[in-house]
């Protein structure tokens, strides 16, 4: 395929089954390119997935549960204090596991990322000479523009669905009185801020792949070619949402029976019954996790191939819509 071939690929108003469409075929047909220049920091990031995994999994309920046995039986201050520093000193360990994680899948993602570049500014892909190799500038840019997208976003929903919460907590009686409009408040509100945070999507993709470019700036300029497309965006997010719950259900599966078959065995023992767990299960877990942490990044990888075609439709929609203003 040569070059103008290409970019006309790439650069071309599209419908968002276009978009899915050639999001899908690209991935499958340089599936040896991504998986050349990503399965090593893959390999790190399941691997810590597996850690993440096996602390959830295994040592939280363990440490849960003797906290719950130690505070329904009246136990001695001191045993309690060391239960709770247990849990405080594990709580702190998964919350360092799952940000660790999310770098290292910023690192592959900027792995992948790196090709996608080249294929934008080279018009091909070309099979990398080396296993490691990674744009730690692009990662970088990834974090920064995830972070950035957490406060637009996540956040403020975090924020209110706390806010009912403390609410509850503080006037369980007025919180009753009014739950139905305070719930449909911050239903509302939740689902306005899920609106207007779609555009962002062709916005991080710019700012990841614009080295000198800020946030606010990547933002002015993309955000509103992507309300324009504000419909595609939808349907393209609701795929991929569905595709990653139904790779959630299936690859998955394996790591969430460990989990539920841990935590039913800690839960009994508050009923005074035997643990009953071979001792090869931390084991297994960590392994059951770190294969599962490992597919799934393959599976659910094509989420990013549509938001790149989708910038690349937006991109090219303002283009034209400009030369016709002239």
């Amino acid at each position: 395929m040569n070059s103008k071939e290409q970019i006309d690929e790439l650069m071309k108003p599209r419908s968002y089954r276009a978009v899915v469409s050639s999001g899908f075929r690209f991935y499958t047909a340089h599936f040896r390119t991504v998986f050349k220049s990503s399965w090593l920091m893959a390999l790190a990031y399941s691997l810590m997935v597996g850690l993440t995994g096996l602390v959830a999994a295994v040592q939280m309920p363990k440490v849960v549960m003797k906290l719950i046995t130690l505070t329904q039986y009246g136990a001695d201050s001191t045993a309690l204090i060391d239960s709770q520093k247990s849990y405080f000193i594990t709580g702190g360990l998964l919350v360092v596991f799952v940000i660790v994680c999310m770098l290292l899948l910023a690192v592959t993602i900027g792995c992948v990322l790196t090709r996608l570049k080249e294929h934008k500014e080279n018009h091909t892909l070309v099979l990398p000479t080396s296993w490691w190799k990674p744009n730690f500038l692009l990662a970088w840019r990834t974090v920064k523009g995830g972070i950035f997208t957490s406060l637009l976003t996540i956040i403020p929903i975090a924020l209110l669905a706390g806010g009912t919460i403390a609410y509850s907590i503080a006037s369980p009686q007025s919180f009753a009185t009014h739950s139905t409009t305070v719930c449909v408040a911050v239903v509302i509100l939740s689902l306005l801020i899920i609106a207007f945070g779609l555009p962002i999507v062709p916005t991080l993709i710019h700012y990841i792949f614009c080295e000198r470019t800020p946030f606010l700036q990547a933002l002015r300029a993309n955000y509103k070619g992507g309300f324009r497309f504000w419909g595609g965006l939808f349907a393209i997010v609701i795929i991929d949402v569905l595709w990653a719950i139904i790779v959630d259900l299936i690859i998955c599966l394996p790591a969430k029976i460990l989990f539920m078959a841990n935590l039913s065995a800690q839960t009994g023992q508050l009923y005074g019954d035997p643990l009953s767990m071979p001792a090869y299960m931390p084991m297994l877990t960590f392994v059951t996790f770190t294969i599962c942490g490992f597919f799934q990044f393959f599976a659910t990888l094509p989420a990013l191939f549509h938001s790149y075609y989708a910038y690349g439709a937006i991109v090219s929609r303002e283009q034209e819509r400009f030369r016709q203003a002239k």
